[in-house]
Parts: C-alpha cells; sequence; structure tokens
C-alpha cells in the first residue's frame, strides 16, 4: 500500500514522502495492531514504549533490507546488473522475515491466550507496583485483585518488549513493507535514500508508540474500573486474531517463498 508515493520520494520531497509512507503503513495495516496489542496491554503504562520499541524494529527491518540492497549493488559483477542483484537480495531476505512474522505471530498469540486463561501479572512502571490478576472457579465465583509493591516482574515485561522489538524488525522486512522502506533505496540517490529511511522510522515509532498509548488505556480502564475480566477477554482476544493473523500468514508465505526461490534459482 502506499506505493504510488514512490516516484515522489526523490529530493526535497524525500522526508515528506518518508512520513507520509510510515503513517500510512501502520494506518492501513491491521496486523500491526494484533502483533503489538498483546504486549503492550501488559505493558499497561509503559505501552507507548512497548509501541516505539515496536516501531523501531519495523524500521531497523526495512534499513537492513536497504543495506543489503545496497550491498548488493555496489559488489555485482559484470554479468550482473547492480539493480537486478539489489531487488534479488531484498526478495531473499524478505522471504525469511515472511515466515518469521507467521511464526512469531502465533507465538506472541499463544502467550496471550495462555496468561489471559491462567491469570495475568501487569506492569505499572511509574507506579512500581505489580498488578496480579486472578480468576478461580469452585462452586462459588471468587475473583481476586492482589498488589505486591515489590516491582517485580518488570524484567519479563522488559523482555517481552525487547521482543516485540524482534518482530517489528521481521515485520519491516517482511512482505510488503519492503515496497515502502526500502523500495527508494533502489532507484535513489544514496543522500536522498538515507533522509527518506530516516523519515520512515520517525514516522513508524512515534504512529506505532501511540497505537501502544491508546491500548495501554485500555488496560488501565479495564482494570481501575474493576472490569478484571474485561481486560482478561481484551487480552485472550487479541491473543486469538493473533494466533489467526500468524496461521494466515503462513499459510500464504510458505508457499510464497517456496515459488519465489523456484523462480530465483
Amino acid at each position: 500500500h502506499g506505493a504510488a508515493l514512490l516516484p515522489a520520494a526523490g529530493g526535497t520531497l524525500a522526508p515528506l514522502t518518508g512520513l507520509v509512507a510510515g503513517a500510512l503503513h501502520v494506518a492501513t495495516g491491521p496486523d500491526h495492531l494484533l502483533a503489538l496489542a498483546p504486549i503492550a496491554l501488559v505493558s499497561r503504562a509503559d505501552a507507548v514504549r512497548a509501541g516505539m520499541l515496536w516501531g523501531l524494529g519495523h524500521g531497523a527491518g526495512a534499513a537492513i533490507l536497504a543495506v543489503g540492497a545496497a550491498t548488493a549493488r555496489l559488489l555485482a559483477g559484470a554479468l550482473v546488473p547492480g539493480e537486478v542483484a539489489a531487488r534479488t537480495t531484498v526478495e531473499l531476505m524478505s522471504i525469511g522475515a515472511e515466515v518469521m512474522v507467521g511464526v512469531l505471530l502465533l507465538a506472541v498469540g499463544a502467550r496471550a491466550i495462555k496468561q489471559a486463561v491462567d491469570g495475568i501479572e501487569t506492569i505499572d512502571l511509574d507506579a512500581e507496583h505489580t498488578h496480579t490478576h486472578g480468576h478461580g472457579h469452585s462452586h462459588s465465583h471468587s475473583h481476586a485483585h492482589s498488589h505486591s509493591h515489590s516491582g517485580g516482574g518488570s524484567g519479563d515485561v522488559d523482555a517481552l518488549q525487547w521482543q516485540g522489538f524482534g518482530v517489528g524488525v521481521m515485520h519491516g522486512a517482511a512482505g510488503g513493507s519492503h515496497l515502502l522502506g526500502v523500495g527508494p533505496a533502489l532507484a535513489l540517490p544514496p543522500v536522498a535514500t538515507v533522509i527518506y529511511l530516516l523519515a520512515y522510522l520517525l514516522s513508524v515509532t512515534v504512529a506505532m508508540a501511540g497505537m501502544g498509548a491508546i491500548i495501554g488505556r485500555v488496560a488501565e480502564v479495564t482494570d481501575k474500573t474493576g472490569l478484571t475480566d474485561g481486560f482478561r477477554w481484551v487480552l485472550g482476544g487479541t491473543g486469538f486474531f493473533a494466533s489467526v493473523l500468524g496461521a494466515q500468514w503462513l499459510a500464504q508465505a510458505v508457499p510464497s517463498a517456496s515459488m519465489k526461490l523456484a523462480l530465483l534459482f
């Protein structure tokens, strides 16, 4: 999506086009929301950071492809045109990323579903305390909501957010993402390419941080109003849809990867 913006990305329009392309890419991709939501919900007040790391990873994935394409173009011999070498490199690198995105979405979704079923610690790093959401069933209906002021568990949330960064890296290098993130690197002069990629990275990061803020607000509202069950339904629901998207992504990526490899070799 947004491929029509690419021809206008040269010269002084490179930064503006990068900003628009990054925002458009995030806004028109529901897979971004489903990949981020399970991580941002658990992060609560730190959900903005979760979104920023995801966005930075997305931009980093596009940048890795751009560097690979530029390197292939420079190293191309007389028998292989630079443009062909660059595009082939991008396709090869994105093939593996496409498959990994499906695997990671399945993993993120499955973990969110398990957390929703078993009960989940959500970390409010600003308040430096832990909310433990538990729910038990017996002959009577019981509900537990305990607070631990030890701050424990924040390390797990930090690790989870960096895993989100990894998902963003793979997502930025996969599928149609490289059409916006890397397309200009195959046509623009080096300086314009760098400017475009920086603008694209900034736009995606800000957009994902904003998305994280909204998701974090949902988590806070469902907790502070006493709707703990609502929080768990939201978490489990996002995990379910992330898993469905991961399965769908794999169903498309594996045959596509096989076909691309057969055409390339």
